[in-house]
């Protein structure tokens, strides 16, 4: 009896005791904020990862050049386009690398245009003022160089000339002194035919003695630097042949049969012209051993 009486109050508490959770006001909005909170965190990771990994061509670019991976730079800075900001920074780059390389090569002639394009802001600025002094340290000393090649070479060429011309005056004096020589022995064989004529018929001998004598003043002596000896030489020459020629003149007006008919003052006269034909004979036999004339 006990037990009928607790049996329907058992399965009231089976009842009880089998009950589901109440389910919890506004869970439709949790799961919203959760889903705000998601796409706010992929938005971040987005843009985290467009600042931080999605490099611009320029960025790349710098990051080749201290890398020195130098074409591959030069690549991305030839990517970044004029409106872009970093344009120009990208333009100073391109000429900085294309610079160095020529430096590097020894073309300082094609490296300092582009080196002088770059920006005095940019990073390698000083990098770029020391190849600009070394450009020009090497230029001032080639001009230096090419001053003093040029300077020897012009010694060189001068020395040449003046060896040149050394040689032609010395030809151009042995080609004077031979024909002057040639002319006295010529002038002094007429004056001694002259010495076997009488007054009367020693005009003939006059006139060729003038003649050669003309001859003689009439010879050029194409000379840059005319052999002094040679000159004196001449004048001495001449010399001699006036003083022959007045004789034959004085003969003549003494209308005499002979020379040994002269006057003593005369004679005194020939004998002086004789000396004067020692002189030249012994300037002759100088200049003869110096031209190697014979």
């Amino acid at each position: 009896m006990t037990d009928d009486k607790f049996k329907g109050l058992d399965l009231d508490l089976e009842e009880d005791l089998s009950f589901e959770p109440p389910k919890r006001k506004g869970g439709g909005a949790k799961w919203g904020f959760i889903i705000v909170i998601t796409l706010l965190i992929g938005v971040i990771g987005v843009m985290t990862y467009l600042l931080f990994f999605n490099t611009s061509p320029y960025e790349q670019g710098v990051i080749y050049l201290r890398e020195k991976q130098y074409e591959a730079a030069l690549i991305e800075f030839q990517k970044v386009p004029p409106a872009d900001k970093d344009y120009n920074f990208a333009q100073s780059k391109i000429n900085y690398i294309t610079g160095m390389q020529f430096f590097n090569e020894n073309k300082l002639d094609e490296a300092k245009p582009f080196l002088k394009q770059v920006a005095v802001n940019d990073e390698y600025a000083n990098e770029v003022k020391f190849m600009l002094e070394k450009i020009d340290t090497f230029e001032k000393q080639k001009v230096l160089e090419d001053q003093l090649a040029e300077d020897q070479k012009k010694l060189i060429e001068d020395a040449q000339k003046e060896t040149e011309q050394k040689i032609k005056d010395t030809e151009a004096a042995k080609k004077y002194f031979s024909e002057l020589t040639r002319l006295i022995d010529k002038f002094e064989s007429e004056y001694q035919l002259s010495k076997l004529e009488s007054s009367s018929t020693m005009k003939k001998n006059l006139r060729n003695l003038n003649d050669i004598r003309q001859q003689m003043l009439d010879i050029s002596y194409e000379a840059d630097n005319q052999d002094q000896q040679v000159l004196d030489f001449r004048s001495l020459t001449d010399q001699l042949m006036k003083s022959r020629i007045d004789l034959v003149q004085k003969i003549i007006s003494l209308n005499i049969e002979s020379v040994d008919q002269v006057s003593d003052e005369t004679k005194l006269e020939i004998s002086d012209s004789d000396k004067l034909k020692e002189s030249m004979v012994s300037e002759r036999d100088k200049l003869k051993s110096s031209y190697g004339v014979k």
